[in-house]
């Protein structure tokens, strides 16, 4: 019995670690296929907080390129602007929406050309620490 122990424990040990990631979810996740020669992607997704605390989005990162930002669009009189986040809030219960013409992840210093269909992985990283790794589509939008 003592040796059935152990394993058990370590079992409900890494599923409770499963529950507390799954406090915030990503969901349709995808990148915009970037022009020829162009070193920099756009990612969009959704961003659930199921927690009924606040969380902060305070990174990203790829390992295909040397750079992540969060970016926003903000209107300047008559022209859009984008402008740089240092993190993104993430209030109880609420969904934040990265989409075209709004808030977005901006992918700088590719590591190589990107194809339509393959899949981008990401990292998302919470102010707690914790990391959510992503996979994203590349979608050819033009």
């Amino acid at each position: 019995m003592k040796k059935l122990r152990l394993p058990l424990i370590l079992l409900l040990g890494c599923w409770s670690l499963t529950v507390q990631a799954a406090e915030v979810e990503v969901r349709d996740a995808w990148v915009r296929l970037p022009p020829p020669g162009s070193d920099t992607v756009a990612v969009y997704m959704v961003v659930r907080n199921m927690d009924a605390q606040e969380h902060r989005l305070s990174g990203v990162s790829c390992d295909e390129a040397a750079e992540g930002e969060f970016h926003a669009m903000l209107r300047q009189g008559h022209a859009m602007q984008m402008v740089h986040l240092q993190g993104v809030d993430l209030p109880p219960g609420e969904r934040v929406v990265f989409a075209p013409g709004g808030m977005h992840v901006m992918l700088r210093g590719l590591r190589r050309m990107l194809r339509e269909g393959e899949l981008l992985h990401l990292h998302l990283h919470l102010e707690d620490g914790r990391r959510l790794n992503i996979a994203a589509p590349v979608r050819d939008m033009r």
